[in-house]
This record gives C-alpha cells, structure tokens and sequence, in this order.
C-alpha cells in the first residue's frame, strides 16, 4: 500500500496460534525485514493479534533505509517470488443494487 509521500508501505497482521508471543515476534522481526527488502517498502509494521484475533499484543515497526545487506538479499530471495504471489482484487465498496431494492420496498 501507498501512503502520503508515495512511498511503499507493507502491513502485515496475523497470529500463530502454536507459538508463544516471543517466539512469533522474533519470526514475525525477521519475515517482516526479508519482506520489507523484497518488496522495497519504505517502511514495515506487523501487528500482532491473539489466536482469536479479538486483541492486539505487539507491533512490530520498521522504518530503518533499505541500504546494502547481503544477508537481508539473501533472505528476501528465499521468500515466494512476487511474480508468483496472488493479487487480490478488492470487492467494490457499496450497497449492492438488489440490497438497495429490498430496503426500498421496505420503507414504502
């Protein structure tokens, strides 16, 4: 994602539900720089939720320069080629026309 001076940002958010808060941060620390330096980001932020997801533990942020680091190369190439990742489309935002009939017929 973008954000106001046009610069990439990448948001990850999630929760192992096998690990311990300590171990997830320290994996969690680790994927999020390989992943900051494959997509180019300018920053990074993880979130860190419980297993139900009803309460956030931990962020983890990063704003560090991307500079040179070979073992920062090396880890970003282990990671799925981006070329080889899905992209999601997002759904449209707004009432669908069906939904907008029915609540028509009601009010009159």
């Amino acid at each position: 994602m973008g954000e106001t001076s046009g610069k990439h940002v990448l948001l990850v958010g999630l929760r192992l539900p096998d690990e311990t808060e300590e171990s997830a941060v320290s994996n969690l620390s680790s994927y999020l720089e390989a992943k900051k330096r494959q997509v180019r980001a300018f920053r990074a932020t993880c979130m860190l939720f419980k297993p139900a997801g009803n309460r956030l533990l931990r962020v983890i942020y990063d704003n560090r320069p991307l500079g040179a680091n070979a073992d920062l190369d090396a880890a970003a190439t282990d990671l799925v080629p981006l070329e080889e990742m899905e992209r999601a489309v997002p759904k449209p935002i707004g009432t669908p026309r069906v939904a907008a009939n029915r609540v028509s017929a009601v009010l009159m």
